[in-house]
């Protein structure tokens, strides 16, 4: 048999990878808000978006002065998976990547599953 008798292939793909991402303040919150519509409604129709959180830490480039945190969108859309990055040793043991992003989104509310794990 090939892979595809095994695959019902008119559903398409169930998880989805995008590794793309910028700064919340770089797009329109209107085209933002839309994006995350879609993303709600693909989470009900069954399908899970993973998204890269950033490879810029928490966004924050003042090294003078505090400025605020800059959290990557997509990865800050309440119905997407954010997905930091890992790095391998020598010794072949993996750990967190220390760059990855992360944070609290400036448009989207929290999820309120994540309250009592955040407050």
């Amino acid at each position: 048999q090939t892979a595809m008798t095994q695959v019902d292939c008119c559903q398409g793909p169930r998880v989805h990878s995008i590794s793309w991402g910028s700064p919340e303040s770089e797009f329109d919150v209107g085209l933002m808000r839309r994006w995350n519509v879609e993303f709600l409604k693909l989470g009900l129709m069954g399908h899970s978006i993973l998204v890269a959180s950033g490879d810029h830490g928490e966004g924050n480039p003042g090294w003078v002065r505090c400025r605020p945190f800059q959290v990557q969108f997509p990865a800050s859309s309440p119905f997407v998976t954010a997905v930091g990055g890992t790095v391998l040793s020598d010794s072949n043991s993996e750990s967190a990547w220390q760059w990855s992003g992360g944070g609290f989104s400036r448009v989207f509310s929290r999820p309120l599953y994540q309250e009592s794990h955040v407050e």
